[in-house]
């Protein structure tokens, strides 16, 4: 009995040590570019209402679920998509990464650094946020930046859910224009 508790044990503190020290699509590092930041941020601002008070809360860790491995596929989806755009965004999106701490996206778009949602879910799920956050879009994810060749075209993943049924994952094509970046065409990958 001793030696099967203590073979469960290590069992359990390998799976740990190994989500921790860096498997494939599990560590996490803090590599966003100021092109990267500058793209999400002109994408958020047309994420919230013009003149409204309403928030959104990001979390801080990118999302990695969902994401193609397949750059011909993506390329399939957009009318205008370059393959080496979606070649670098997948590459690019290979492994978590996490928004650094001085990331501001405006006061209307809220960074859960300290993973205080998750706590908000365990009590009560999405009751307990909306009673907590009443103004809010809900809760966001965003991927990390592909970039073409030519750095105009950018290709990012965004995750929204505002409630149990109501979220949906979609990718998201930019382009420079007079530079500023402009939403050319979305891919809806899924809907709850």
């Amino acid at each position: 009995m001793r030696q099967i508790t203590y073979r469960c044990f290590f069992v359990l503190l390998f799976g740990v040590l190994s989500t921790v020290s860096g498997c494939e699509g599990t560590s996490t590092s803090y590599d966003f570019t100021e092109r990267e930041l500058s793209v999400i941020k002109e994408f958020l601002s047309t994420q919230l209402p013009v003149g409204d008070d309403l928030l959104m809360h990001l979390k801080a860790r990118t999302t990695v679920r969902g994401v193609s491995a397949d750059p011909e596929k993506l390329v399939q989806h957009f009318s205008t998509l370059s393959l080496s755009t979606a070649q670098d965004f997948i590459q690019i999106n290979k492994k978590q990464s996490a928004l650094q701490l001085d990331v501001e996206f405006g006061r209307r778009v809220q960074i859960d650094f300290k993973n205080e949602l998750e706590n908000t879910f365990r009590n009560g799920g999405w009751e307990s946020y909306y009673e907590l956050y009443p103004k809010s879009l809900g809760i966001a994810e965003i991927s990390r930046v592909g970039f073409s060749d030519k750095g105009d075209e950018a290709l990012l993943y965004y995750v929204r859910n505002a409630g149990w049924m109501a979220g949906r994952g979609t990718y998201v094509l930019l382009r420079l224009n007079g530079g500023k970046w402009t939403i050319e065409d979305t891919y809806l990958f899924w809907v709850s």
